[in-house]
């Protein structure tokens, strides 16, 4: 799959293509969640991690709506043909992008 930092856009390099969106989306939250850990933000975190996301305000969806606006971005910029090739640089320029034009929305 990884051939001298490059890589083939089959189900498993895109699924690495995900899977480090999916690591930066944890990390930005873990971040988020060690500079803002307040009593308050604790019990909102707990209520919305217990609930269904129809259940959640409309401000926390539109939160989620706008990383997974991000996700499909990225997806569909990912080509479905098993010979195009990425390499890991290109990979990290794809999700620096991202984290440019993601902005801060929380709670």
């Amino acid at each position: 799959m990884n051939n001298g930092g490059v890589m083939r856009i089959g189900r498993g390099a895109r699924k690495e293509v995900i899977s480090a969106y999916v690591h930066y989306m944890w990390a930005d939250w873990c971040k988020i969640m060690l500079a803002n850990m307040t009593p308050a933000n604790i019990e909102s975190w707990k209520l919305a991690s217990e609930g269904r996301y129809t259940h959640l305000s409309e401000a926390h969806r539109d939160f989620c709506r706008q990383w997974a606006e991000q996700l499909l971005n990225l997806i569909e910029g990912i080509p479905h043909d098993p010979q195009y090739r990425i390499d890991e640089k290109e990979l990290e320029m794809k999700l620096e992008i991202i984290r440019q034009q993601k902005g801060r929305l929380f709670i």
